[in-house]
């Protein structure tokens, strides 16, 4: 694996740490594009510190995740149309999540349907595939969330973005056809209380 995507697999390393080690972060990348109805944790990278690498991972996995990515800047907003029916939507807080959000995320986390609200449509609801990785300077201490700490960049890489383009459409097919090494231990897949 490593000679393929050398570089995406130490950009990974580096923000996931221990998750990515015990192949958990390979196995969430595996569901989150193989098992699209299948609930996963609601991810949190957190840090009060500039220059982690918070912005850069959301790029990457934009480019990862491909068309059913979606960037959400007002999560409160009724209208919901451009992200109900993606896979992931990531969602950046500049303070403290909202607990309205959070308890928001944790209800859409884990339910079947979501009502897929466009301005002048009617409401209709859409089997929901929905999961969540949020951005803070504070960890969600809340169940369904894996909070992972981002710690500065050492050597920041303005080219990083595209370095870890050229790489992945690899990953994508590495990711498509590996096995998953955990099995199934909660709705949410893993047991994230013991992470």
């Amino acid at each position: 694996m490593k000679t393929i995507f050398p570089i995406t697999t130490k950009f990974l390393q580096e923000t996931f740490g221990e998750h990515f080690e015990s192949e958990m972060i390979l196995d969430y990348l595996t569901i989150l594009r193989t098992m699209p109805f299948h609930k996963l944790p609601i991810i949190t990278l957190y840090s009060d510190e500039s220059c982690t690498g918070k912005t850069t991972t959301l790029q990457w996995l934009s480019m990862f995740i491909q068309n059913d990515f979606a960037v959400v800047d007002d999560f409160g907003n009724r209208y919901n149309s451009d992200w109900a029916s993606k896979r992931l939507v990531s969602i950046e807080f500049d303070g403290k999540p909202r607990s309205r959000d959070v308890e928001q995320m944790k209800l859409l986390q884990t339910a079947d349907f979501v009502i897929f609200n466009e301005k002048n449509i009617q409401l209709f609801q859409i089997k929901c595939k929905l999961a969540f990785i949020t951005t803070s300077q504070y960890e969600i201490e809340e169940n369904r969330f894996l909070n992972i700490k981002m710690n500065p960049v050492k050597k920041p890489n303005p080219m990083m973005i595209e370095k870890l383009r050229k790489e992945v459409n690899a990953f994508r097919a590495f990711i498509d056809s590996r096995n998953l090494n955990h099995k199934a231990e909660s709705r949410l897949y893993f047991n994230i209380l013991k992470s």
